[in-house]
C-alpha cells in the first residue's frame, strides 16, 4: 500500500542507516575525516549524522582520561596558561587511533612552567616531577603500563616550537576550545608527511616510528603539486592556524569556567591565542623545506604590552602592528611609574 492510500510511508535504505548511529559508526570509522566531511554536504540528514559522529568520536574529556582523573580541571588549566597538546597525542586524536606508548606532550610558555609543578593534578595522581634544559616529565605507573605528561617549555611559545617539529604530520595541536590539524590534506588524505630541512641524527627513530605508523615521508613536492588549489602543503602561502587550509575540530566546552580576562580593560577573547599566529613554508637554499614562523611581536621581543607573543609573517601587518604597540607601550610605561606592582599587573590596557 502505498502513502496516498493511507499506509506508512516508507522509509528509504539510505535514511535507514543515517537515523541510526550504530549503523553509520561503523561506515564513518572506516572513512577518511575528509570523506566524511564532504559526505556530510550532501544532504540534512547525512550532515546530521556526521555531526553526531564526530560529537561523539572527537570526546576530548574521554581522550585525556588515561592520563587525568579530572579532563575538566586539566582544560581549565590549559585556557589559563594558553597551553596547548600536540606531538603524537594530538595525532592519535584527529586520526582517531591509539599508540599504548605514547606520552602526553604539553606546550607551555616557559614562565608558566613553574605552575604546573604547583598544581595538584599531577601531584595528587602521584606523577613525580623532572626536569632538565626545558623539557621537563611528570612520570607514573598506570595499569597498562608507565605513563608520562612531558611539558616542554620552548621559547616563541608552544606553536613556534611546534613549526619545528621534523615533518608535517605532527604539526597538529589542541587547545581548550578546538584541535587543529595544519596539513589536514596530506596527513589524513594522503598519509604524507613532509619532512623539515633541518634534520638531525636523533630525528631517525621519529622517521622509522612514523613510516611504521602509516606515513609516507618525503623530502620534496613535485611543482606540479604545488601549482594546483589543491595542493597539500601550500608552498610559499601565508598561513594562520585557523585559515581554509587547515581542519578545525571545536571542542565541547561547556562544563568549563569562562577564560580569565587578561586584565580588567583587556578586549576579552574567550578561545586559545594560537589562532592568532602566522607561517610559511619556503624552499630552502638546498632545495629542502623549512618553516619560517614569522617574526615575533610581544614578550620582550618587540613589546611588553601584550600578554603573550606572536607569529607575523606578513611584513606590513608586522610594521602596522610593531609601531602601535611601540606608542601604547610608552604610554603604557609612563601610566605605570605610580602604581604598585599589584596595580600595575591588574591595570595593564593590554
Amino acid at each position: 500500500m502505498n502513502p496516498s492510500q493511507g499506509g506508512r510511508a516508507r522509509t528509504s535504505p539510505l535514511s535507514s542507516i543515517l537515523l541510526r548511529h550504530p549503523i553509520y559508526d561503523g561506515i564513518y570509522s572506516r572513512l577518511s575525516p575528509g570523506a566524511r566531511i564532504r559526505f556530510g554536504r550532501t544532504c540534512r540528514l547525512a550532515h546530521k549524522s556526521v555531526q553526531d559522529f564526530h560529537l561523539r568520536t572527537y570526546n576530548i574529556n574521554r581522550h585525556l582520561k588515561r592520563f587525568v582523573d579530572d579532563p575538566i580541571a586539566f582544560r581549565n588549566l590549559q585556557a589559563r596558561l594558553a597551553m596547548l597538546i600536540s606531538g603524537s597525542n594530538a595525532l592519535q586524536f584527529l586520526d582517531s587511533t591509539f599508540y599504548p606508548s605514547s606520552d602526553l606532550d604539553l606546550y607551555v610558555w616557559k614562565e608558566d612552567i613553574k605552575e604546573l609543578d604547583d598544581v595538584d593534578e599531577f601531584h595528587h595522581q602521584h606523577y613525580r616531577f623532572t626536569g632538565l634544559h626545558g623539557v621537563y616529565s611528570f612520570a607514573k605507573n598506570g595499569p597498562d603500563g608507565r605513563l608520562t605528561v612531558q611539558v616542554i617549555a620552548g621559547t616563541g611559545g608552544p606553536l613556534n616550537t611546534i613549526l619545528t617539529f621534523h615533518s608535517t604530520c605532527v604539526m597538529n595541536c589542541i587547545a581548550f576550545d578546538a584541535a587543529y590539524s595544519l596539513y589536514p590534506q596530506a596527513t589524513f588524505e594522503e598519509r604524507r608527511s613532509l619532512c623539515m630541512a633541518t634534520l638531525t641524527d636523533t630525528d631517525a627513530a621519529a622517521f622509522t616510528k612514523y613510516s611504521r605508523r602509516g606515513w609516507q615521508l618525503i623530502s620534496a613536492v613535485w611543482p606540479h603539486e604545488r601549482a594546483t588549489n589543491r595542493a597539500s602543503f601550500h608552498v610559499d602561502a601565508t598561513r594562520w592556524v585557523a585559515d581554509r587550509y587547515s581542519w578545525v575540530v571545536p571542542l565541547d566546552t561547556s562544563e568549563l569556567q569562562p577564560r580569565p580576562r587578561l586584565s580588567p580593560t583587556s578586549d576579552y577573547f574567550a578561545w586559545d591565542p594560537v589562532v592568532y599566529n602566522s607561517w610559511r613554508l619556503e624552499v630552502a637554499e638546498d632545495h629542502a623545506f623549512e618553516m619560517v614562523g614569522g617574526a615575533a611581536i610581544g614578550r620582550s621581543v618587540c613589546s611588553t604590552v601584550v600578554r603573550y607573543a606572536y607569529l607575523i609573517v606578513d611584513p606590513g601587518l608586522f610594521k602596522t602592528i610593531t609601531t602601535f604597540l611601540k606608542t601604547q607601550g610608552r604610554l603604557e610605561h609612563l601610566k605605570a611609574k605610580r602604581l604598585s606592582w599589584n596595580e600595575r599587573k591588574r591595570l595593564w590596557t593590554w
